[in-house]
């Protein structure tokens, strides 16, 4: 079960499709953040910089749940390229599509709980184990 993952090329596809919103958060890594979002920031970003193998989908029963809702600074040169992360996310994991939440941000276990426990019971139901 995967809810809003950043996708492994995330970082790397915004610095080149979308340099206007990395330069501007790379700003506000220096001057804005806290010590500790400078710490996540930092940490995602090293976390996303492991080899994770995207040559064929994974062999296992999953579920992709993505936020509906952006936030208003997520404009559209934003959104178009998280839309297709996600379209590559849907192929690397060997699903049709994900399932958008769409009355949920980041957050979606917090905002649509419901839907997180749908997506597991399906899960569940899916691999046979209920």
């Amino acid at each position: 079960m995967l809810l809003d993952p950043t996708h492994p090329k995330h970082w790397e596809t915004m610095q080149r499709d979308y340099k206007q919103g990395a330069a501007l958060i790379k700003i506000m890594r220096s001057t804005v953040f806290s010590d500790i979002d400078r710490r996540e920031f930092d940490a995602q970003a090293e976390c996303l910089n492991t080899e994770i193998d995207m040559s064929s989908p994974v062999s296992v029963p999953v579920k992709l749940l993505v936020s509906g809702r952006f936030r208003p600074e997520e404009n559209d040169t934003y959104q178009k390229m998280v839309g297709t992360l996600r379209k590559d996310w849907a192929r690397l994991l060997g699903i049709p599509n994900p399932t958008t939440v769409w009355d949920s941000g980041h957050y979606i276990q917090k905002e649509s709980p419901e839907e997180v426990v749908l997506a597991v019971d399906s899960l569940v139901t899916e691999s046979g184990r209920k």
